[in-house]
């Protein structure tokens, strides 16, 4: 194990001493773009439980595993902020709204969405666009289960959805493909359509404004997860996998992956080349400076993001040696 100790690149008490961090991505321009709640996240009902879950091959008993029970509207309504880092910071506030985002990002100059995980009840439209000043334009169906929300310099969005969502009693046929793009106006340009199908896209990576790299749950395959590279909205090469992992950095046949998934801080990562070496030829942990160790929020082209005490963190496998 090599331990990596990494350096604030940003501090959110430089903005607000009261922000609580949501979500993190990579807008069209590639600066990066954080969410913020100024209060209290009242997004959770409560957590219940899966007793003797089972890895994909039904051979390994890898215990209970927490899942969250996650509600759509608050107690009272909560105001946001999408920071987006650059030569100079800027601050996209939303406020006074009485339901729970999980993603924001950038997509063009003066457009931002701010998406909620899932559709329910007579919330249909779950995508909501905004300009600068906080003024809603147009909102879209984004489908139900989102996992996560990534966007290029196309100004298109690519969202991924979890098996909840792909199978849940409020789904439309939106998430029927387990990944889609959409164009800036919301208009699906893409589904997922191949073989092997997606039960559930575990991690998605836009590594260019053509190339996209996905790690899926498939029970099509005999390991039950696959590693795909979409060029051009075509799929271009997919291997069977053994690994499951919620974040993945990736540069020239070069991946980071979670070293364990069950873990609750998701600080270490194998290093593999998926060319030439299947097996894992290294691993990181990554601490902070007083050797605490980092939780990974988001994974995008070569780097990682770590979040820890209002601090913002990233590595690139470009740098990383084994």
């Amino acid at each position: 194990m090599i331990k990596k100790h990494l350096k604030p690149i940003f501090n959110s008490k430089d903005i607000s001493e009261k922000l609580i961090f949501i979500n993190c991505t990579l807008g069209y321009d590639g600066n990066i773009n954080l969410l913020f709640v100024d209060k209290k996240y009242d997004n959770v009902k409560s957590i219940s439980r899966i007793i003797s879950h089972l890895d994909p091959t039904k051979k390994i008993d890898i215990g209970d595993l927490p899942i969250p029970d996650l509600k759509y509207i608050p107690a009272s309504p909560q105001n946001y902020k999408l920071i987006i880092l650059g030569t100079v910071n800027k601050v996209i506030e939303f406020n006074n709204q009485k339901i729970n985002y999980s993603h924001a990002l950038q997509i063009d100059e003066d457009k931002f969405i701010f998406f909620i995980h899932g559709l329910y009840k007579s919330l249909k439209n779950n995508a909501i666009i905004t300009n600068s000043s906080g003024k809603i334009t147009s909102k879209f169906t984004a489908g139900t289960g989102i996992n996560d929300v990534q966007a290029n310099a196309n100004h298109e969005i690519w969202i991924s959805y979890a098996d909840y969502g792909k199978y849940s009693m409020f789904r439309s046929s939106i998430e029927k493909g387990g990944l889609n793009c959409f164009d800036s106006s919301g208009k699906i340009v893409y589904t997922y359509h191949h073989s092997p199908i997606i039960d559930e896209c575990n991690s998605l990576n836009v590594i260019s404004q053509d190339d996209i790299f996905i790690n899926i749950y498939t029970a099509s395959v005999n390991t039950g997860y696959a590693l795909g590279i979409i060029e051009n909205k075509n799929l271009s090469k997919i291997k069977e996998w053994k690994k499951s992992s919620e974040y993945m950095a990736y540069y020239d046949n070069k991946i980071l992956v979670i070293s364990n998934y069950l873990e609750q801080i998701k600080s270490k990562f194998k290093f593999v080349d998926i060319a030439n070496n299947p097996e894992d030829i290294g691993e990181f942990e990554f601490f902070n400076e007083n050797n605490e160790p980092l939780h990974c929020v988001h994974a995008q082209k070569d780097r990682l993001y770590f979040w820890k005490n209002n601090l913002l963190y990233t590595a690139s496998i470009k740098e990383l040696e084994v």
